[in-house]
């Protein structure tokens, strides 16, 4: 069973904060000298002789890490304490990495009950090996304390800092490279040395606004140095190996001047054409700038606005897509064509690197009208004279004629009813792909108009996967089997 609790503690005075940490340091050493019933994992048990600190500068204040670790009674103990020794209110996120041999029965607890407040849940990002985070809001020399014990006693937690407002994706990548620290089952030294390492890198990115990608890379190329490092020296126990020697190196950060350069150019203009017959258009853009830019930000201003949309994404480090879209279906016709000849406005294209900077191009709609109202005369005229060539359509009282002479169902009863207001724009009979021809009638009317089936009838789908769309298939028994309304 794994167990979570958290302590948030506030030193306001100086009186208190003296009190608190004597009391701290004792509670502290009676939880690492407690007897255990634990079995004993290491033949010689021991003490980390001094806690271990570690301080990080970030956001205007300083954060410290106090972390001891006990052996003595066989299995490991671990206390930490985070405290922000600043004067400034810092959000962060802590992320506990538990090494495989430490990970099957861990457990973390409050060490300090006899003053908790308030505990907290911490959010498993994987069960095995244990890896969870918690964010943290800590305001000036406000502690965050948490106890760590496992029956096991060889390796080390890694406690690494994360921006506590990771969403989904960015956990989802992040979690393989935990995984891999998890993996080298460090020594306690280890630990300590891989810990400091990745955190300055954390630090650092922030201070000079490095991406994502960046910082996992460098931090990946880090770990796997690590990684052959520790296997060199299992091949060679005369390797001399140090993570101290080895460093997390993150790209030079670019000048304003240099991201501004690297911005793409966008085409002069984007032109996309529609009709009442086909209402939906859409265009691919895709582009490549110099440098990677971060995540691509979209938004349509003027007229197109309000029926225009985009899906943009990051297809490769500096490879960018983006599928623009126009849907004039909802537009309420007037004498059966579009109110206007055409829609104008910008797409406008900005950066998560470059979030101020942006740059637009022109978007324009453009309407081939066709009078779907004369077009439908037109045919029906063409059909009743013979001009064209003989389809078979079927009228109601064919339908009925028919069913007088063959069905065995008693019969419904009246015409056909019509199912819609609206415009067609699809006949029955219309060629389509490979020889076949179009088995329906197609209706075109506002987003949110009532439909009706012809007839009485038995739901057979709903959620259609032919290409009406979202509808209802009802077959229709008695005078009309054989048809179905969707």
């Amino acid at each position: 069973m794994l167990r979570y609790s958290f302590l948030m503690r506030d030193f306001t005075q100086t009186a208190v904060i003296a009190a608190i940490a004597l009391v701290l340091l004792v509670t502290a050493a009676a939880f690492l000298s407690r007897q255990s019933t634990l079995p004993a994992a290491m033949p010689t048990p021991s003490v980390t002789p001094a806690v271990t600190l570690q301080e990080y500068s970030m956001n205007g204040t300083k954060l410290a890490f106090s972390q001891q670790a006990d052996r003595s009674k066989g299995g490991f103990r671990e206390v930490l304490n985070v405290s922000n020794e600043g004067n400034a209110t810092i959000e962060l996120g802590l992320i506990d990495v538990i090494p495989n041999s430490l990970s099957p029965d861990a457990a973390f607890a409050n060490p300090f009950p006899e003053i908790s407040r308030s505990p907290a849940l911490a959010e498993v990002l994987n069960l095995n090996p244990l890896i969870r985070m918690v964010g943290l809001a800590l305001a000036p020399r406000q502690l965050f304390s948490a106890a760590f014990s496992s029956s096991a006693s060889a390796g080390a937690p890694v406690h690494l800092l994360a921006n506590p407002r990771m969403n989904a994706d960015e956990k989802k990548r992040l979690l393989p490279l935990l995984k891999k620290i998890a993996d080298l089952d460090l020594s306690e030294g280890e630990a300590r040395e891989v810990q400091k390492k990745i955190n300055d890198a954390f630090v650092k990115a922030l201070a000079q606004n490095n991406s994502f990608e960046e910082f996992l890379n460098a931090v990946g190329d880090f770990v796997e140095g690590v990684k052959n490092a520790k296997n060199a020296r299992l091949a060679n126990p005369n390797y001399n190996y140090s993570v101290e020697k080895l460093s997390v190196d993150l790209p030079k950060p670019l000048s304003r001047e240099e991201l501004l350069e690297a911005f793409p150019k966008l085409p002069e203009t984007i032109e996309l054409t529609a009709s009442e017959k086909d209402a939906y258009a859409e265009k691919e853009i895709t582009f490549e700038p110099k440098l990677p830019l971060g995540s691509v930000l979209v938004k349509f201003e003027g007229d197109v606005a309000k029926y225009a949309s985009a899906k943009a994404e990051q297809t490769a480090r500096n490879k960018y897509r983006i599928l623009i879209s126009t849907d004039l279906n909802d537009v309420e016709l007037k004498n059966c064509l579009f109110p206007f000849d055409e829609l104008s406005g910008r797409l406008v294209i900005a950066f998560t690197s470059l979030p101020n900077e942006i740059k637009s191009t022109p978007i324009t709609v453009k309407i081939e009208h066709v009078d779907i109202c004369k077009d439908v005369k037109e045919n029906t005229l063409a059909e009743a004279e013979g001009d064209t060539p003989e389809k078979a359509v079927a009228t109601a009282e064919d339908i009925q004629s028919i069913g007088k002479l063959t069905t065995r169902y008693e019969k419904t009863g009246g015409t056909l009813a019509w199912p819609a207001n609206g415009v067609i724009i699809g006949y029955w009979g219309d060629a389509r792909k490979e020889g076949r021809t179009h088995k329906g009638i197609d209706i075109r009317n506002a987003k949110g108009s009532p439909v009706f089936a012809m007839a009485d009838g038995v739901v057979e789908a709903v959620n259609d996967p032919s290409k009406c769309g979202l509808g209802i298939a009802v077959r229709h028994d008695g005078a009309f089997a054989g048809h179905r309304s969707v």
